[in-house]
């Protein structure tokens, strides 16, 4: 008989890991509403051409893409930002546009820990100020999600026009920025041979390569980095308004966020402020979150373009680390109650017993097997109950039920 399993990389999602995704979904919520920002749901496929507009190489190929009966050419999104940002570009409504999503994407991905094929993400958009203020707002509701959860992390942050223009300053043709903005992306996972092999195959020369690495390798606290890069190249007016909107951005965050020359993101609809956080001990498994400024990418589905700046997480990386973290140990779970009755004839009792408790706010599961009373304590024991309500004929007829408390085992008459 064959094995049925899913696809590769991809996964079902059990009860327990599940109620961990339910507490990770209600904490990002609960903390995106404070901010004002209303949950929307794009369509998980797109046409072709909607995202090959703005993906960049690297996602493109990435893609899981086919033709319908049609022959229409489909894709599954790769992430959330295209299609908010697809739907924006037909909305009619007053601006900052302030939305956010949590949704399942695809890419054919190596599959690896923390990573999968299928996953789950979840994004925020602002649409319609090119301000840093919404750009400190977009890291600091990132920031506010993470600690909801209890972990520790640092937020890097650049600037890919202060990338660019360095570029020019070191006189590299136009036509090599993508490449090399992909080498710069990679600065921090490999060696420093390995970088200048790769700004080579880039059609970087060894001298500009050198500068580049020397330059934007760099990190460490705001205020110092900034000083030195306006003191290196004070002569360049465009680097020093780059180096002017980090200095206006950073004066507006928190302690936890550094500058980092070599954070340039590898999604090629990005065209400024870029930032990734990581857990310090677990910087393996990725980025926790990650965004930046898309001013461009709104026009690209419609007449009117408008400034935007987004951030996306995975769920699963933060699953991963909360684990192994042990966050979920003291994890609260809604007070719950098992309904044990005795015999049949007090079913219709038991039932309405578990009605009154689903009302005062109790998870409440009723008995529906038949078991022994030995065997519903049982199960209602494996399963975690916090309570087990018996009802037996004398409790029917006295509207009462015996509750015990599962953890203490002490048991307390209760009136219906």
């Amino acid at each position: 008989m064959a094995e049925y399993q899913p696809p590769r990389g991809m996964k079902d999602i059990v009860p327990d890991e599940m109620e961990r995704r339910k507490w990770i979904y209600t904490n990002i919520r609960n903390v995106l509403d404070s901010y004002g920002y209303s949950e929307v749901a794009t369509t998980e496929l797109e046409m072709w051409d909607t995202l090959a507009a703005k993906a960049g190489e690297d996602n493109l190929g990435e893609v899981y893409d086919f033709k319908d009966k049609g022959d229409r050419r489909l894709a599954l999104r790769f992430d959330l930002t295209c299609g908010i940002a697809r739907m924006v570009a037909g909305m009619r409504t007053p601006k900052p546009i302030k939305l956010y999503a949590i949704g399942n994407a695809w890419r054919y991905d190596a599959p690896q820990k923390g990573r999968y094929r299928c996953f789950t993400q979840w994004d925020v958009e602002l649409f319609g100020t090119d301000s840093t203020a919404a750009d400190a707002e977009i890291i600091s509701l990132s920031s506010d999600i993470l600690k909801s959860l209890g972990l520790d992390f640092e937020v890097r942050i650049n600037n890919r026009k202060l990338v660019e223009n360095i570029f020019s300053y070191l006189k590299i043709d136009k036509k090599l920025y993508s490449g090399a903005m992909r080498t710069v992306d990679k600065i921090p996972k490999l060696s420093e041979y390995d970088i200048l092999e790769e700004f080579k195959n880039a059609g970087i020369s060894k001298s500009q390569a050198i500068s580049l690495l020397e330059v934007l390798g760099r990190k460490g606290k705001p205020k110092d980095l900034i000083l030195i890069l306006r003191k290196e190249f004070k002569v360049d007016k465009k680097i020093q308004e780059s180096i002017d909107t980090l200095e206006n951005l950073f004066a507006n965050l928190g302690k936890e966020c550094i500058l980092d020359l070599s954070i340039v993101r590898g999604i090629g609809y990005y065209t400024g402020i870029v930032f990734e956080a990581f857990d310090p001990k677990e910087e393996k498994l990725g980025s926790l979150f990650a965004g930046g400024r898309f001013d461009g990418l709104v026009g690209v589905y419609g007449k009117e373009d408008m400034p935007a700046v987004g951030v996306g997480g995975g769920i699963e990386r933060l699953l991963e680390v909360m684990g192994q973290k042990n966050a979920f140990d003291n994890l609260k779970r809604p007070k719950s109650v098992f309904i044990a009755p005795i015999n049949d004839n007090v079913r219709p009792y038991a039932k309405n017993v578990a009605t009154s408790m689903r009302k005062n706010g109790f998870v409440t599961e009723l008995d529906l097997t038949g078991r022994n009373l030995k065997k519903q304590f049982d199960y209602a024991n494996k399963k975690g109950f916090s309570f087990v309500a018996v009802i037996g004929d004398k409790e029917e007829e006295e509207k009462c039920f015996m509750l015990r408390d599962m953890v203490s085992g002490k048991e307390k008459k209760m009136t219906l």
